[in-house]
């Protein structure tokens, strides 16, 4: 039998307290595994020692399973090489040693003749060199200072792969080669996965583990470290979205649930809020929800049958997969409404009709949907997915040009005022508190 990757963290009041914690773990660990038949490969252990202080690390090992471990610099653990601050500047630079040969490979795929179009580099560089950098990257990104230099190195070689994209030239500004790109800086994409990732465990049941180390506000002892949990909870606080998180999707009723009753026609045959970081699918699902609650309170047990109308197309295309294939909890508490709706012998049709074409009762229905966009998004429970879309959004970018004359100001004095004027302009905090 075999077993992946097994960690164990060990702390302690000094390095000696934490090194015997650390032995304790590791004989623990091997009866266990010779319990179950299995066996520690001491050869393959790692050691790394967390501290501030570098004098820490000498002279610390453990014996495991009959091999001397000795404390290294630096440990690879599912794929990201932490180091001993867990500044993640060993894991930065591996990364670029692995992105650069993608983005080599993806310089070849540019052809005049018989290259890839922009739109389909976009697509491999995202997938094929994106993906490689995030690789767990809500996990340790947010945690890497954009002080140190480390989020630059991964900067630079995001710009690489978008001037490949875009054809621009090295003295194209970084900001517009990006945009053109349609890429995300990394610092961009450092505060989207860590939103993403404080909305799931937000998301999750109140007894999981990752939502109370979510939810925790544990003392910060060094003000420079971050993690995923401060940078999420500060980008939640500028979209102005509140606590709680819709629930993640509960346990779906199985494939062969009957739905005989209800129907789903893609042919052409009281207004809730949906606040502005709504998208128009998960609108339509608030809106179709609304119905359905208004429909099981007033006329519950009325033998017409219903028909419901929409101009979503997605919204019917995703409930028609049926109750066990819903992916949000949103799609599932539809479809219990729906089979709870034709419990007896009622049926229920959702029927899809064209939009923006003089249909009366849609037009007065999108002017309804215009309206409820604009209501406060503190009144409605956002989902994860809403969350990291509102968080990944590219902002409209304006361009400004700021010079002066040599002959009027000496060089120094002008380019310290132009920097202090461009501060300014990026973060008006600078001008309104004179920071």
């Amino acid at each position: 039998m075999f077993a992946d990757d097994t960690s164990t963290l060990c702390a302690g009041n000094s390095i000696a307290v934490a090194r015997d914690r650390a032995q304790l773990a590791a004989n623990t660990l091997v009866k266990w595994a010779r319990r179950s038949k299995m066996e520690v490969a001491g050869q393959k252990t790692q050691l790394l020692v967390l501290s501030q202080n570098p004098r820490d690390a000498v002279d610390c090992h453990i014996h495991v399973a009959g091999q001397l471990v000795e404390g290294g610099p630096e440990l690879k653990l599912l794929g990201v090489t932490l180091d001993r601050t867990l500044s993640f500047g060993p894991h930065c630079r591996s990364l670029r040693r692995r992105v650069r040969p993608r983005a080599a490979q993806l310089r070849r795929l540019t052809g005049r003749s018989w290259g890839l179009q922009e739109q389909q580099l976009r697509a491999v560089a995202n997938g094929y060199v994106r993906g490689a950098i995030e690789h767990a990257a809500a996990a340790w990104l947010p945690a890497v200072s954009k002080s140190n230099g480390n989020i630059e190195i991964l900067e630079r070689e995001m710009r690489a792969v978008a001037r490949i994209v875009t054809g621009c030239i090295h003295s194209a500004p970084h900001h517009g080669v990006t945009a053109e790109a349609g890429m995300l800086p990394v610092a961009a994409r450092r505060t989207a996965l860590a939103a993403r990732m404080f909305a799931k465990a937000a998301a999750l049941p109140p007894e999981d583990p990752l939502r109370a180390v979510a939810m925790a506000d544990p003392p910060q002892r060094l003000k420079l470290v971050t993690g995923w949990r401060q940078v999420g909870r500060e980008a939640l606080r500028e979209l102005r979205v509140e606590l709680p998180v819709e629930a993640l999707l509960p346990e779906r009723p199985p494939p062969w649930t009957p739905t005989g009753k209800i129907t789903f026609n893609l042919s052409i045959g009281a207004l809730p809020a949906a606040g502005t970081l709504c998208s128009s699918f998960r609108a339509e699902m608030v809106a179709l929800q609304v119905t359905l609650d208004h429909i099981l309170e007033h006329q519950r047990d009325a033998p017409e049958p219903v028909v419901i109308c929409t101009d979503s197309l997605s919204a019917i295309a995703a409930l028609r997969e049926g109750p066990s294939a819903q992916r949000s909890a949103r799609g599932a508490a539809i479809w219990k409404q729906l089979l709870e709706l034709t419990a007896g012998d009622r049926t229920v049709t959702l029927q899809w009709v064209p939009s923006h074409c003089g249909i009366p009762e849609n037009e007065s229905a999108d002017a309804l949907a215009t309206e409820a966009a604009t209501l406060a998004q503190e009144d409605v429970m956002l989902d994860v997915d809403t969350i990291y879309r509102a968080a990944v959004e590219i902002r409209p970018m304006m361009y400004v040009a700021l010079t002066y004359d040599h002959r009027l100001i000496d060089g120094r004095e002008a380019v310290t005022f132009l920097r202090h004027i461009k501060a300014a302009v990026e973060d008006p905090r600078v001008l309104l508190l004179g920071l």
